[in-house]
């Protein structure tokens, strides 16, 4: 990855990681959704390393337990208000 490439994958989670908190503060999602987005990103849009993987399958781990309706809720209003982090979270679920 070149330094281009690099500079604008660190503007693109910076904004993505203000637009989760503000989910969180707002309250459009709860907190360990917030966590398992934020990791998610930085699992996909960078080099991830041992901290992030442990992070990642932790809060894969907690939300595996809520039940499907209260994700596709989160998830809805993660789509209908914060259009930036759906289209990420789109291309994620798209590369295989």
């Amino acid at each position: 990855m070149n330094s281009e490439e690099q500079a604008f994958i660190k503007l693109m989670m910076d904004k993505l990681d203000g637009e989760i908190e503000a989910m969180w503060h707002d309250g459009t999602i709860n907190n360990n959704i917030a966590m398992l987005l934020a990791w998610t990103l930085k699992m996909h849009l960078a080099e991830p390393n041992d901290l992030v993987r442990q992070r990642y399958a932790t809060c894969q781990q907690e939300v595996a337990a809520y039940p499907e309706w209260k994700i596709n809720a989160n998830l809805k209003r993660v789509t209908e208000k914060y259009p930036t982090v759906a289209f990420f979270l789109t291309k994620i679920n798209s590369t295989p």
